[in-house]
C-alpha cells in the first residue's frame, strides 16, 4: 500500500514586487521500506510553475517539508503543491487562495499649482500605482502667514489618477510663497512632493472716504482717507466741484503704505452765493464702493458771508 497526502499550505502575502516562496507538506506512508520517488509540483492557478524530486527509503511514513519559489508573485486566484510517486499512487493536491497584494505607488507628482484672487489655491496632483488596490492621496496647503489647508483623497479601481486639490485661505496671502504637499499612503518611491508659488497681487483700493470739506474765502480744503489691500502703487483724484460741474482737478500718487490721510486745498476762481460746492474723490484702481463726494453750499444771496 502507498498513499500520499498534501498539507500546511502556505504562502506569505507580499508587495508584487517581493519574492513569492510556497510552503507545504506532503505526508507519504508506504507497507514498506523499498525507495519511493517522490515528485513535488508547485502551481499557480493550475499553471506549474516549479518541480522537485525526492528520494525516499528505510521507512514506512515520510513527512516530508517542501518549499519553491513561485517566480513572478500571484496577486490572486490560487495556489497549490500536486504530489505523485513512483510507485504510483496517484496525484494528490492540496490548493489555497493566493492572498491579495498590497498596491504599492509607483510615481507622485504636482502637474500644477496656482493661487487665483491671492487666496484660492489649486493643485493638480498625478498618481501612479502597481494596482487597482485603495491609495490615499493627501494634499497639504501652507502659507508664511500661518494658515493652512488639507485634503485626503481616497483612490482605487484604477493604477493611474489625476486629482484636483483646492484650498481656500482665510485671507489674501499677497507677497507671500505658498507652498503645496502632495504625499500617499502607502508612500510613493520618492516621498512626498512639494510644490511653492510666489503670490504677487495687483494694486487694490478697499475704501475711498471724504472725511472733511472746509472752505476759507474761495480757498477749499478737503481732507481724504485711502485704504489699500497692499502698499502698491494707486493714484488718488479729487474732482472739485461747483454747482455740479468739475471747477479743476488734482492728483496724488500713494504707495508704500496701506492707510492714507490726504489733504488738499483748491483756490476756486470764484465762490458765487447761494451754489453748491465740493469735491469727488476717486482711485485707480477703484474702491469697492466707487468715489466719494461731499458738497455744500455757499450762504445765500444777500447773506453775510455771501
Amino acid at each position: 500500500m502507498l498513499a500520499a497526502q498534501v498539507g500546511g499550505l502556505s504562502l506569505p502575502a507580499g508587495a508584487r514586487t517581493s519574492p513569492a516562496v510556497g510552503h507545504g507538506t506532503v505526508t507519504v506512508t508506504t507497507s514498506g521500506t523499498a525507495k519511493v520517488t517522490l515528485t513535488v509540483r508547485f502551481t499557480v492557478n493550475g499553471a506549474v510553475r516549479a518541480t522537485e524530486t525526492l528520494t525516499l527509503k528505510g521507512a514506512t511514513r515520510y513527512t516530508q517539508a517542501v518549499s519553491h519559489d513561485l517566480g513572478a508573485r500571484p496577486c490572486s486566484g490560487t495556489w497549490g503543491i500536486t504530489a505523485s510517486t513512483d510507485p504510483d499512487s496517484g496525484a494528490h493536491a492540496g490548493t489555497a487562495a493566493v492572498p491579495a497584494c498590497p498596491t504599492a505607488v509607483t510615481g507622485l507628482d504636482v502637474t500644477a499649482f496656482t493661487v487665483t484672487g491671492a487666496k484660492t489655491a489649486a493643485a493638480t496632483v498625478r498618481v501612479t500605482a502597481d494596482g487597482p488596490g485603495l491609495v490615499r492621496l493627501i494634499g497639504e496647503f501652507s502659507a508664511p502667514n500661518g494658515a493652512t489647508g488639507r485634503q485626503d483623497v481616497g483612490l482605487s479601481g484604477k493604477t493611474s489618477y489625476t486629482r484636483t486639490l483646492s484650498f481656500a485661505f482665510p485671507q489674501r496671502v499677497c507677497g507671500q510663497k505658498v507652498a503645496f504637499t502632495a504625499s500617499t499612503d502607502p508612500a510613493a518611491p520618492g516621498g512626498a512632493v512639494t510644490r511653492s508659488v510666489a503670490v504677487d497681487c495687483p494694486a487694490a483700493v478697499t475704501s475711498v472716504t471724504v472725511k472733511g470739506l472746509a472752505r476759507t474765502g474761495t480757498a477749499a480744503t478737503a481732507t481724504v482717507a485711502v485704504v489699500t489691500a497692499n502698499a502698491k502703487q494707486v493714484r488718488l483724484t479729487l474732482t472739485w466741484l461747483l454747482a455740479g460741474k468739475a471747477a479743476g482737478t488734482q492728483t496724488v500718487t500713494l504707495s508704500g503704505k496701506t492707510s492714507y490721510t490726504v489733504t488738499q486745498t483748491f483756490a476756486y476762481p470764484r465762490l458765487p452765493c447761494a451754489t453748491a460746492w465740493g469735491v469727488r474723490a476717486a482711485t485707480v484702481p477703484a474702491a469697492p464702493g466707487g468715489a466719494s463726494t461731499l458738497t455744500k453750499k455757499t450762504a445765500a444771496c444777500g447773506t453775510a458771508g455771501a
